[in-house]
């Protein structure tokens, strides 16, 4: 498909041969807008110039040559296109192939930040108790080890509502040893390196997140400070007092005292 370009010359010409003219304007405080030359304002000596999306603005016609013309930073002259009729068809047809793609890859973007299990008329506090229950049906099934125990709370506040998820109890080691060891060595570096949990922690909490995450959506941009969500949190740690026993434990004397 080709097109033909008309490129503007500046050269004086009379103000009416930029009727339907396509122009942009920017200066310091707009940034730039593109719109057409629709006429003269009556009783001015004005042109009125309607802005795509909106608004108008109007340019003095003894300024449209010079300005319009390309000596003025602000203001520009659009090139034309012109099509054939069948460039046109071809256009359109092509158009609204590239709708339809971008449609379609719109909804699969959109599946993706729904769980499995979403469904909006459930309340958040439903959702706790499922969870709870799933929890509960992975202990008898041997999934989560016998003797671990998780609270499952729901919130509600003006903002939303959350789930809170905590692990009270658990028959296995929580914190990894190297990461204890680091913590003893150097107790106010950030840990970049050592994991925080033990393999089988780590395991445990992931398959809690996703029992609870098949019930959220998420469509938050935190690049923009945009959230949008099911509920809030739903990712699960471990109570305090489980942490803070294994790291007496594992230094009686002074777990946060650095090794002589």
């Amino acid at each position: 498909m080709t097109a033909q370009i008309l490129a503007f010359r500046p050269r004086a010409v009379a103000s009416d041969s930029f009727i339907g003219a396509r122009v942009s304007y920017m200066d310091m405080a707009n940034p730039r807008r593109c719109g057409t030359i629709t006429g003269p304002i009556p009783g001015t000596s004005q042109y009125r110039v309607e802005w795509d999306g909106g608004g108008a603005s109007s340019i003095y016609s003894a300024s449209i040559p010079t300005e319009i013309g390309g000596r003025s930073a602000g203001w520009q002259r659009l090139p034309v296109e012109t099509l054939t009729s069948d460039e046109i068809v071809l256009r359109d047809a092509l158009a609204e192939i590239e709708q339809k793609r971008a449609a379609k890859e719109r909804a699969r973007l959109d599946a993706l930040c729904y769980g499995a299990k979403y469904d909006r008329s459930l309340t958040t506090a439903q959702i706790a108790a499922l969870v709870r229950g799933e929890i509960k049906a992975g202990i008898k099934a041997g999934t989560i080890a016998r003797g671990v125990k998780v609270s499952v709370r729901s919130d509600s506040f003006s903002g939303g509502s959350a789930i809170r998820i905590r692990v009270t109890a658990c028959p296995f080691p929580v914190l990894n040893p190297e990461y204890l060891a680091a913590e003893k060595r150097e107790p106010h570096a950030y840990r970049y390196n050592e994991p925080r949990y033990t393999p089988e922690a780590t395991a445990l909490l992931a398959l809690i997140s996703g029992m609870v995450a098949a019930y959220n959506y998420d469509k938050s941009d935190t690049m923009t400070d945009y959230f949008n969500v099911n509920f809030y949190d739903g990712r699960p740690d471990f109570a305090h007092e489980i942490e803070r026993a294994e790291r007496d434990a594992f230094n009686p004397a002074d777990p946060w005292h650095a090794a002589d």
